[in-house]
């Protein structure tokens, strides 16, 4: 009887190991990978609040994906500009801003940037996938 309650213990125990999902600090680190630029993100910006705001697992050509969807909110330490809505990866400062504009006086508007200031907040939404290996997730 011992035996069989030890036996239970141990498998209850090494299911309980098992990753069945991303966690969310698992998922921020993919995030900062993916969409931050690791050199520069911090002197620009930083991360209030991480949440994950939905999870999806998926079958894509017999691996098995899941899809962790986010909302974060960052604050701007500095102004910044990007070309692209929800791109953090890409942002640039005032100083860079104007370099850009005498590079390219012609071709320059700074219309088609987006413009965040100093103190602004911003809530950014995405997701990043991840596949099941015999690791775990990755």
């Amino acid at each position: 009887m011992r035996f069989i309650l030890t036996l239970a213990i141990i498998i209850i125990s090494s299911c309980s190991a098992i990753e069945l999902k991303p966690n969310t600090d698992k998922a921020f680190e993919k995030v900062k990978t993916q969409k931050f630029n690791a050199l520069r993100s911090g002197d620009i910006f930083e991360v209030i609040k991480f949440d994950k705001t939905n999870g999806e697992n998926l079958t894509v050509f017999g691996q098995d994906v899941y899809r962790f969807q986010y909302s974060m909110t960052v604050k701007f330490k500095l102004n910044a500009h990007s070309l692209f809505r929800d791109d953090l990866k890409n942002l640039i400062t005032d100083a860079e801003l104007r370099e850009e504009a005498n590079d390219h006086k012609y071709n320059f508007d700074i219309d088609n940037y987006y413009h965040y200031k100093s103190g602004q907040l911003k809530v950014v939404k995405g997701w990043v996938e991840f596949k099941k290996t015999e690791n775990g997730w990755q």
